[in-house]
Protein backbone atom coordinates (compact mmCIF):
# COMPACT_ATOMS: atom_id res chain seq x y z
CA UNK A 1 0.00 0.00 0.00
CA UNK A 2 2.84 2.44 0.80
CA UNK A 3 4.30 1.89 -2.64
CA UNK A 4 0.97 2.61 -4.23
CA UNK A 5 0.52 5.83 -2.21
CA UNK A 6 4.01 7.08 -2.97
CA UNK A 7 3.54 6.29 -6.67
CA UNK A 8 0.18 8.07 -6.71
CA UNK A 9 1.56 11.07 -4.79
CA UNK A 10 4.53 11.32 -7.16
CA UNK A 11 2.22 11.11 -10.17
CA UNK A 12 -0.02 13.89 -8.89
CA UNK A 13 3.03 15.98 -8.06
CA UNK A 14 4.49 15.36 -11.51
CA UNK A 15 1.16 16.15 -13.14
CA UNK A 16 0.87 19.42 -11.19
CA UNK A 17 4.42 20.40 -12.16
CA UNK A 18 3.68 19.58 -15.80
CA UNK A 19 0.49 21.66 -15.82
CA UNK A 20 2.31 24.52 -14.07
CA UNK A 21 5.16 24.55 -16.58
CA UNK A 22 2.63 24.37 -19.42
CA UNK A 23 0.84 27.44 -18.01
CA UNK A 24 4.16 29.30 -17.73
CA UNK A 25 5.02 28.39 -21.33
CA UNK A 26 1.61 29.55 -22.58
CA UNK A 27 1.97 32.85 -20.70
CA UNK A 28 5.46 33.37 -22.13
CA UNK A 29 4.14 32.67 -25.64
CA UNK A 30 1.32 35.21 -25.24
CA UNK A 31 3.11 37.95 -23.31
CA UNK A 32 6.62 37.38 -24.53
CA UNK A 33 9.77 37.14 -22.52
CA UNK A 34 10.35 39.58 -19.68
CA UNK A 35 12.50 42.49 -20.79
CA UNK A 36 14.98 44.38 -18.73
CA UNK A 37 14.21 48.06 -18.03
CA UNK A 38 17.13 49.07 -20.27
CA UNK A 39 15.77 47.02 -23.17
CA UNK A 40 12.27 48.48 -22.65
CA UNK A 41 13.71 52.02 -22.67
CA UNK A 42 15.66 51.25 -25.85
CA UNK A 43 12.54 49.93 -27.58
CA UNK A 44 10.54 52.99 -26.49
CA UNK A 45 13.26 55.28 -27.88
CA UNK A 46 13.16 53.41 -31.19
CA UNK A 47 9.36 53.72 -31.30
CA UNK A 48 9.56 57.46 -30.60
CA UNK A 49 12.18 57.90 -33.32
CA UNK A 50 10.03 55.97 -35.80
CA UNK A 51 6.96 58.02 -34.88
CA UNK A 52 8.89 61.28 -35.31
CA UNK A 53 10.18 60.12 -38.70
CA UNK A 54 6.65 59.20 -39.81
CA UNK A 55 5.29 62.58 -38.68
CA UNK A 56 8.10 64.39 -40.51
CA UNK A 57 7.45 62.40 -43.68
CA UNK A 58 3.73 63.23 -43.50
CA UNK A 59 4.49 66.92 -42.94
CA UNK A 60 6.98 66.95 -45.83
CA UNK A 61 4.37 65.36 -48.09
CA UNK A 62 1.76 67.94 -47.07
CA UNK A 63 4.20 70.80 -47.66
CA UNK A 64 5.18 69.44 -51.07
CA UNK A 65 1.53 69.09 -52.03
CA UNK A 66 0.75 72.65 -50.88
CA UNK A 67 3.75 74.05 -52.73
CA UNK A 68 2.65 72.27 -55.89
CA UNK A 69 -0.83 73.77 -55.55
CA UNK A 70 0.66 77.24 -55.00
CA UNK A 71 2.76 76.89 -58.16
CA UNK A 72 -0.28 75.74 -60.12
CA UNK A 73 -2.27 78.70 -58.77
CA UNK A 74 0.49 81.10 -59.88
CA UNK A 75 0.50 79.63 -63.38
CA UNK A 76 -3.30 79.85 -63.62
CA UNK A 77 -3.39 83.41 -62.28
CA UNK A 78 -0.65 84.58 -64.67
CA UNK A 79 -2.50 83.26 -67.71
CA UNK A 80 -4.02 85.75 -70.14
CA UNK A 81 -6.82 83.31 -70.85
CA UNK A 82 -9.98 84.15 -68.92
CA UNK A 83 -10.83 80.45 -68.97
CA UNK A 84 -7.75 79.61 -66.88
CA UNK A 85 -7.35 82.67 -64.68
CA UNK A 86 -10.95 83.68 -64.25
CA UNK A 87 -12.69 80.60 -62.94
CA UNK A 88 -12.16 81.32 -59.25
CA UNK A 89 -13.47 84.87 -59.43
CA UNK A 90 -16.35 83.62 -61.57
CA UNK A 91 -17.33 81.07 -58.94
CA UNK A 92 -17.14 83.80 -56.30
CA UNK A 93 -19.39 86.11 -58.32
CA UNK A 94 -21.86 83.27 -58.88
CA UNK A 95 -22.04 82.77 -55.12
CA UNK A 96 -22.52 86.50 -54.55
CA UNK A 97 -25.26 86.67 -57.20
CA UNK A 98 -27.02 83.64 -55.74
CA UNK A 99 -26.93 85.06 -52.23
CA UNK A 100 -28.10 88.47 -53.46
CA UNK A 101 -31.00 86.89 -55.33
CA UNK A 102 -31.98 84.69 -52.39
CA UNK A 103 -31.66 87.23 -49.59
CA UNK A 104 -32.28 90.58 -51.33
CA UNK A 105 -34.04 90.34 -54.68
CA UNK A 106 -36.43 87.49 -53.89
CA UNK A 107 -37.96 89.08 -50.78
CA UNK A 108 -37.73 92.74 -51.89
CA UNK A 109 -38.53 92.66 -55.62
CA UNK A 110 -42.25 91.78 -55.30
CA UNK A 111 -42.67 94.51 -52.69
CA UNK A 112 -40.86 97.11 -54.81
CA UNK A 113 -42.97 96.16 -57.85
CA UNK A 114 -46.17 96.39 -55.80
CA UNK A 115 -45.25 99.83 -54.43
CA UNK A 116 -44.25 101.04 -57.90
CA UNK A 117 -47.48 99.77 -59.43
CA UNK A 118 -49.57 101.43 -56.72
CA UNK A 119 -47.75 104.72 -57.34
CA UNK A 120 -48.80 104.74 -60.99
CA UNK A 121 -52.28 103.37 -60.29
CA UNK A 122 -51.78 99.88 -61.70
CA UNK A 123 -52.00 96.42 -60.24
CA UNK A 124 -48.71 94.57 -59.89
CA UNK A 125 -48.50 90.98 -61.04
CA UNK A 126 -45.00 89.73 -60.36
CA UNK A 127 -44.28 86.12 -61.25
CA UNK A 128 -42.54 84.21 -58.48
CA UNK A 129 -38.79 84.35 -58.52
CA UNK A 130 -37.32 80.85 -58.82
CA UNK A 131 -35.69 79.27 -55.80
CA UNK A 132 -31.97 78.67 -55.74
CA UNK A 133 -31.09 75.46 -53.90
CA UNK A 134 -29.36 76.99 -50.89
CA UNK A 135 -27.81 73.71 -49.78
CA UNK A 136 -25.76 73.56 -52.99
CA UNK A 137 -24.89 77.24 -52.83
CA UNK A 138 -23.79 77.04 -49.19
CA UNK A 139 -21.51 74.08 -49.93
CA UNK A 140 -19.84 76.03 -52.72
CA UNK A 141 -19.61 79.21 -50.67
CA UNK A 142 -18.22 77.36 -47.63
CA UNK A 143 -15.48 75.86 -49.77
CA UNK A 144 -14.53 79.27 -51.14
CA UNK A 145 -14.58 80.88 -47.71
CA UNK A 146 -12.50 78.02 -46.32
CA UNK A 147 -9.87 78.52 -49.00
CA UNK A 148 -9.89 82.25 -48.37
CA UNK A 149 -9.47 81.68 -44.65
CA UNK A 150 -6.57 79.30 -45.24
CA UNK A 151 -4.89 81.93 -47.41
CA UNK A 152 -5.42 84.61 -44.74
CA UNK A 153 -3.94 82.39 -42.04
CA UNK A 154 -0.93 81.69 -44.26
CA UNK A 155 -0.41 85.43 -44.79
CA UNK A 156 -0.68 86.14 -41.06
CA UNK A 157 1.79 83.39 -40.18
CA UNK A 158 4.10 84.53 -42.95
CA UNK A 159 4.40 81.09 -44.49
CA UNK A 160 3.53 82.39 -47.95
Amino acid sequence: MAIWESLLAGGVKGLAEGVGSLAVNIRAAIVGPELSPEKKAEIEQQLLAMEAAANKAAADFDIAQMQGQVELNKIEAASDSLFKSGWRPAVGWICVAGLALTFLARPLLPWVCQVGALMVGKQSIVPPIPDIPMSDLIVLLSGLLGLGTMRSVEKIKGTR
